[in-house]
């Protein structure tokens, strides 16, 4: 089984269990909620973020995490202080620009440890999610 780019750390880890499009999701990837699209490109146009559980097979159903907090890789030559705003291109986390929308704050950036930030997610989800993985 494949694993994205992002790793559940801690926090309450709320799921939504959503229907998968005809492109499978591997755990850890980061997708907007309701569309399943993978974040390859910083656009995110619905606002709702979350990392998948679990993987999810074409046509079938996947988990995705609303809520918690995660470890991802920063972008080459990007260092990141508690507290800043992260934006997710291609796997990896960047500092965004106007009009993108954010999918965390960092709360523990380490730049010795290859890159290494540490975010709480921000989903538009996370106050009312509905199911448990």
């Amino acid at each position: 089984m494949a694993v994205g780019d992002f790793t559940f750390v801690s926090g309450r880890g709320s799921t939504v269990l959503m229907p998968v499009t005809t492109t499978a999701v591997n755990q850890g990837e980061m997708i907007e909620v309701g569309t399943t699209a993978k974040i390859a490109d910083g656009d995110v146009a619905a606002g709702v973020i979350g990392v998948a559980a679990g993987a999810g097979p074409a046509n079938g159903t996947v988990a995705v995490y609303t809520d918690g907090v995660f470890d991802g890789t920063a972008t080459t030559g990007v260092d990141f202080a508690i507290g800043d705003l992260v934006y997710s291109i291609a796997g990896k986390l960047f500092a965004g620009t106007t009009g993108d929308i954010p999918c965390g704050m960092v709360v523990e950036s380490n730049p010795a440890s290859a890159g290494t930030v540490r975010f709480a997610l921000i989903s538009a989800a996370s106050t009312n999610t509905t199911a448990k993985a």
